[in-house]
């Protein structure tokens, strides 16, 4: 994956979830533009099908107060066509899901995530024309069946919907989290296309 100083990002050894190198970002440094984020390595620019996988765990058990990023399929360019956003909260990691419906993002809390095991996160979006969808997957059991961004383009830019073919691991907003060792853990990126 590539990344940069601005986003803070690193690769790092861990035997945290017994999974060796893995991927260390927190928003203890962020970056309000696109340019300069963690993306993933590209596959071919979906057609009609994008999927990816990554597993997510915390550096610690213990709360990270105020750690945050957000993950994306998208183009490479901050052409992003859904969202989730990962949230280091009291009782847990909570994950966020943004769809856009009647002309305007709608902001669900879908789930709960525990920092004691690593957890599998899978995004399936049907990218045709009129019947776009996305689910989202947590360990397996489906939690969102919801739509992509590509409406909010043509409403709300006045372009088409990007065509996407990476993952974006994005750290923006106002810096915050933790620093040092902490953040979040990301390995096992997968993604296809057709």
């Amino acid at each position: 994956m590539a990344g940069s100083a601005a986003a803070g990002p690193s690769v790092v050894n861990t035997s945290r979830f017994g999974s060796g190198p893995a991927l260390r970002i927190s928003n203890a440094k962020t970056s309000g533009s696109f340019g300069d984020q963690t993306f993933s390595p590209a596959v071919d620019a979906a057609k009609s099908h994008f999927e990816s996988s990554f597993t997510i765990g915390t550096t610690t058990n213990a709360e990270q107060p105020g750690l945050a990023i957000s993950v994306s399929p998208d183009n490479g360019e901050g052409g992003r066509m859904s969202y989730l956003r990962f949230v280091d909260e009291t009782d847990g990691v909570h994950v966020y899901f943004d769809d856009f419906r009647k002309g305007d993002f709608q902001e669900s809390d879908i789930a709960t995530l525990t920092r004691t095991a690593p957890h599998t996160i899978r995004f399936m979006l049907e990218l045709k024309k009129g019947s776009d969808g996305a689910k989202i997957f947590i360990d397996g059991k489906q939690v969102v069946r919801g739509t992509t961004w590509e409406g909010f383009y043509p409403a709300v830019q006045g372009k088409p919907a990007p065509t996407v073919s990476k993952m974006l691991f994005r750290a923006a907003g106002d810096a915050a989290g933790t620093v040092g060792q902490g953040g979040f853990l990301i390995d096992n990126v997968a993604l296809a296309s057709s």
